[in-house]
């Protein structure tokens, strides 16, 4: 990796993982809730992973915006073309996703190199129950993102070849047929 601000990154959200769900799991999703007048479950009730991912993802971005910014004053909300945020003059791209498959969904356009990729594990009730958080160097990876076809998004699945390049930061990618995998950490 040798980046001296994506390892800070890593360090900062080693330590502030746990943080994020619990402030999911005790502020925001109550305030959800409060705010659709229903349960997650009921809000939610016959929808589709990625209709959560949707609707839950901006509120995690913001939460972890907010608990790095805690840590690392240069860490900032920018939301490009390809990119989530800046810390001092490097682009990251953010990759939340509520699905236990080991894939992330982008929206086609072309992503800068640092890749944050997490997963929140939430249960029928909303609570996140587990997590997973990497960093990749997109550039240096032979996995890349699918072409976007007539939807305008694309997935990125990791392929086991490139498990020495992704920097595990809570939980493990553990080798599968072809692809890796997600080991969660459990709240």
């Amino acid at each position: 990796m040798h980046n001296p601000n994506i390892e800070l990154l890593v360090k900062v959200l080693k330590e502030v993982m746990p943080l994020i769900c619990k402030e999911w799991n005790t502020v925001s999703l109550p305030l959800m809730e409060k705010l659709y007048r229903k349960s997650f479950k009921d809000i939610f009730k016959n929808r589709q992973t990625q209709e959560k991912t949707k609707a839950i993802s901006p509120i995690i971005d913001e939460i972890i915006a907010e608990f790095i910014q805690k840590k690392i004053e240069a860490f900032t909300t920018t939301e490009g073309k390809g990119f989530d945020y800046t810390l001092n003059d490097i682009l990251i791209e953010w990759k939340n996703s509520l699905s236990e498959s080991n894939s992330w969904t982008g929206n086609g356009y072309r992503k800068t190199n640092w890749h944050f990729l997490c997963k929140f594990i939430p249960n029928e009730d909303g609570k996140i129950e587990k997590y997973f958080a990497c960093v990749v160097p997109y550039d240096m990876l032979e996995s890349s993102w699918s072409e976007t076809g007539n939807s305008n998004f694309s997935s990125l699945t990791i392929q086991n070849i490139d498990m020495h390049r992704v920097v595990q930061i809570a939980g493990h990618f553990k080798s599968a047929k072809k692809y890796l995998k997600p080991n969660y950490v459990t709240v």
